[in-house]
């Protein structure tokens, strides 16, 4: 048994190249919220392979399907695709997310399972010379249970 992971998508707004002065530029505004929902997650779940034979906590990456153009910076897809711009996700704190890399979901509790939120946020970040286009991607949740 697993938590369940609806998709989600992320209106991340419509901006002009000159939003973007500079290489490191973030969109302008507010940052799109990215409310990633974990559902029906298990409690006192039996796991061999874990402390006591029981899920304590529960680890997430996210993962660029097309890779990323800079650190921590997803790569757009599809084609046509605007170009010099790339997304970044950040954490609560408004600290970068590191991609590809295990975090521990906040307040799970293996005694109770259920419903849990992973709060980020998303912005467009300046990776090089911008041209106009659509600026999509998408990323896979990996979900991993301790």
């Amino acid at each position: 048994m697993s938590c369940t992971t609806p998709n989600v998508n992320v209106p991340m707004g419509t901006f002009k190249t000159t939003d973007f002065p500079t290489v490191g530029s973030l969109s302008p505004g507010a940052a799109a919220p990215v409310n990633i929902q974990l559902v029906n997650c298990p409690a006192g779940t039996a796991d061999p392979n874990s402390q006591g034979g029981q899920i304590h906590s529960v680890q997430y990456s996210i993962t660029p399907s097309a890779g990323t153009v800079a650190t921590n910076v997803a790569a757009l897809s599809g084609s046509p695709s605007a170009t010099g711009v790339g997304i970044q996700l950040f954490d609560p704190s408004g600290a970068v997310l590191p991609l590809s890399t295990p975090q521990t979901v906040s307040g799970y509790d293996g005694t109770v399972g259920g419903n849990y939120t992973i709060p980020l946020t998303a912005r467009y970040y300046r990776t090089g010379t911008v041209t106009a286009g659509p600026a999509n991607t998408t990323m896979t949740v990996t979900l991993s249970y301790q």
